[in-house]
């Protein structure tokens, strides 16, 4: 029965769809794409010692892999592609590839019931570049011939979208606290759900007469705050403390007063 719960529980952590479910953290989220297209994980990728660790079947779904196998007697991960096998040991240092063994300073784990493996070995080993956008955390992946079917059923977003939104963060609510930069990105983005709104988060926040500070001088240059990033990309990946709300103001407004929804540092959100 034991043997069974923990095969079980690896199945999980193989097999299971991408959803989003992040909470805050201090350290930006790092988000990752493929010949162009985002890819959707429902753990964070996250650095440590120079490597940076991805969940391994986004990864391998995205490169076109579909034979990941885990076996529990070696307590190992492998993944099989057309010339190539490659056999990780969960926390051990040593990996198999086509059979010959090697050392990696790298030591894949699991992270919240999903395996994480470095992403410059199976970019190294299944002929990927990767290069970096350092002020977003944006990693892209390339691959010759790859044609990667973006899932359409997860909203994505680019780094353009980090940055337009974290913009408008930090000209609207820089002097407050990431629960108000949080709620002042999620209302930019209830307003592109919107049918009374335009569909983009760059045109939601130049729709006139809206965000008057995105007009200014400086505006489309601003290099945001490190925490307005922050609220920008967990607003992004799906945290909402403000529900459907699409107004806020630093004064009540006495026509809405029976649509408030909160009140934060002073701001008041509405619905």
């Amino acid at each position: 029965m034991k043997k069974a719960m923990i095969i079980l529980i690896f199945v999980v952590m193989i097999t299971s769809t991408y959803s989003f479910s992040y909470g805050a953290t201090n350290k930006l989220p790092i988000t990752m794409y493929l010949n162009g297209s985002f890819v959707a994980t429902d753990v964070l990728p996250y650095k440590a010692n120079g490597t940076t660790y991805v969940p391994i079947k986004p990864l391998t779904d995205a490169l076109g892999i579909t034979e990941v196998i885990f076996q529990l007697e070696d307590y190992s991960v492998t993944i099989v592609d057309s010339n190539k096998t490659i056999k990780f040991f969960i926390d051990q240092n040593i990996v198999w590839v086509n059979e010959r063994e090697y050392y990696i300073n790298a030591t894949p784990t699991i992270i919240d019931d999903r395996t994480m493996v470095p992403l410059e070995f199976m970019a190294d080993n299944f002929d990927c570049e990767i290069t970096w956008d350092n002020l977003t955390e944006t990693v892209y992946i390339t691959k010759d011939g790859l044609e990667f079917a973006k899932n359409t059923s997860i909203d994505s977003y680019y780094p353009e979208d980090v940055l337009w939104l974290a913009r408008i963060v930090h000209v609207e609510a820089h002097s407050i606290s990431y629960e108000g930069k949080l709620a002042v990105a999620n209302v930019v983005l209830n307003r592109k759900k919107s049918d009374v709104f335009p569909d983009t988060i760059h045109d939601v926040i130049f729709h006139p007469g809206q965000f008057p500070p995105a007009h200014k001088s400086g505006f489309t240059s601003l290099v945001p705050s490190q925490e307005c990033l922050l609220a920008a990309k967990n607003a992004l990946n799906g945290e909402n403390n403000i529900s459907t709300s699409l107004y806020f103001n630093n004064r009540p407004f006495q026509s809405k007063s029976s649509d408030l929804y909160k009140i934060i540092d002073g701001e008041y959100f509405y619905y």
